[in-house]
């Protein structure tokens, strides 16, 4: 997302739209919204529009460590 002139906040968005999710992500279309569909993408849904939750993305694209691994394995 590109910031607005003059925009000296650095908060990232609570929402971006599928294709800027694909961009972020750098996974097609059809991979986001498998993602969604299984729910490892959470969403807002306004209207007709699905919007991602930008922390959602953040948290799917975080490294896992050791113990996030052992415990999704139980």
């Amino acid at each position: 997302m590109k910031p607005e002139p003059g925009d000296t906040n650095n908060t990232p968005p609570l929402l971006v739209t599928v294709p800027e999710a694909c961009r972020l992500l750098g996974l097609s279309r059809s991979s986001v919204w498998n993602l969604i569909k299984d729910g490892r993408i959470k969403v807002a849904r306004i209207g007709r529009r699905t919007l991602p939750l930008y922390k959602s993305l953040e948290l799917l694209a975080a490294p896992k460590t050791s113990k996030d691994q052992t415990e999704s394995i139980s």
